[in-house]
């Protein structure tokens, strides 16, 4: 265990390992070299190396290369029941670099409201699956295609689910950041409930990398025309000429926005 230590190397790694695996094992480390190049650089080159139950905690990343390095293939590199935590981030650098080899992370991983756009892009992992909380916005956070996680964010105060086991789904309940209408609009991330504002047809939704699965409530606010148009991502039971205070349910699925049902709402 390396518990609450202070590393200075510079053009170096502050941790260097090789095979394992390694379990249990606690990595609280502050590299504070201004030219360290990796936080953790694992030789794979002979043979697969594993980190369970391992928890690496990194208060400042001054890496001036990605946080967690290999020396490519053919071995692999996992992590089993581990966590990762990044309090800030002070180089746009990415946490993963597999430099051509598989690596995947089963785990918790915390990233700091000062990490870097590159510091959320964990998109280079071969597989994530666990939970990956940030401080910064859901939109800024781009994962990888394969595994089963979720991104919660405490800046959106909502969840993004990504996977096989969790669906896609709705970033949060309530209402949402009111809509403008347009030809074309995109659905925010901040709700279920949206406003839409203004009497511009819309014939089209765009479907966000967020919305599989998602359900959302459209409430005209003015009155608009919602256009049933396959092509343009809208199945609905037929174009829906909506006045003030009416209502649609869509649900995104494969790529589209299914109507669930509609309501002609009237005040009294």
């Amino acid at each position: 265990h390396f518990v609450n230590c202070y590393g200075q190397c510079e053009y170096g790694w502050l941790v260097y390992a090789e095979l394992g695996p390694f379990v249990n094992s606690v990595f609280d480390i502050h590299g504070g070299a201004l030219n360290l190049k990796n936080y953790l650089a694992v030789n794979t080159t002979a043979g697969n190396s594993e980190f369970v139950d391992c928890k690496f905690t990194e208060y400042f990343m001054f890496t001036t290369g990605p946080l967690i390095t290999t020396f490519g293939g053919p071995g692999t590199l996992s992590f089993t029941s581990c966590e990762l935590s990044v309090s800030n981030a002070l180089t746009n650098q990415p946490l993963f670099f597999p430099n051509g080899t598989s690596v995947h992370y089963h785990g918790v991983i915390k990233l700091g409201d000062a990490a870097s756009a590159g510091t959320y892009n964990l998109s280079a992992l071969t597989s994530l699956t666990g939970d990956v909380f940030v401080k910064g916005t859901l939109s800024s956070v781009t994962g990888p295609t394969t595994g089963a996680y979720r991104i919660i964010s405490a800046y959106d105060k909502g969840i993004q689910h990504v996977g096989n086991i969790y669906a896609k789904i709705g970033i949060k309940e309530g209402n949402g950041t009111n809509i403008t209408a347009a030809s074309t609009i995109n659905i925010p991330q901040d709700g279920s409930f949206f406003s839409v504002m203004g009497t511009t047809a819309v014939s089209k939704i765009n479907v966000g990398s967020w919305d599989e699965g998602r359900t959302i409530t459209l409430r005209a606010n003015d009155g608009f025309t919602l256009t049933n148009s396959y092509a343009n991502n809208l199945i609905l039971a037929s174009t829906f000429n909506m006045a003030a205070n009416n209502t649609i349910t869509l649900r995104c699925s494969a790529g589209k926005w299914w109507e669930v049902c509609r309501c002609a709402n009237a005040l009294t």
